[in-house]
C-alpha cells in the first residue's frame, strides 16, 4: 500500500526529511512507486544531508530503509534540472509531480 505521507507531500510539493542509511536527508519528493524489482522507491532531489553538507543531486530511495518520514512546511517549484517526467525506473508510479 502506497505511503500516504510521501503523495501528500508531492502533491503538495513539500519537501521531506528522513534517515537514510544512517544520514539526515532533506529531499524535494518528484515521484514515488514500484521499481522492477518489487520495491517502493522514491524518486528525489536530495538537497542536503547531515553527513555530506549541502548536496543537490538526483536519487532514488528505498522507501523501505527510511526511517522517520517527516513532510516539512517548505514548499518547493517542481522543476528541479533534469528532472524525467516519466520516470523509466517506476512502474507503476502511485504518486509524482504535476
Amino acid at each position: 500500500m502506497p505511503n500516504a505521507v510521501m503523495c501528500e507531500a508531492i502533491d503538495e510539493l513539500k519537501i521531506i526529511e528522513f534517515i537514510y542509511e544512517d544520514s539526515g536527508r532533506v529531499v524535494e519528493p518528484y515521484a514515488y512507486g514500484r521499481t522492477r524489482r518489487g520495491n517502493d522507491a522514491l524518486r528525489g532531489y536530495q538537497i542536503g544531508s547531515s553527513s555530506e553538507g549541502t548536496i543537490s543531486d538526483w536519487k532514488l530511495f528505498a522507501v523501505e530503509k527510511m526511517e522517520g518520514l517527516r513532510k516539512t512546511d517548505r514548499t518547493f517549484e517542481g522543476s528541479a534540472p533534469g528532472y524525467a517526467h516519466g520516470d523509466s525506473a517506476l512502474s507503476p508510479i502511485y504518486c509524482r509531480v504535476p
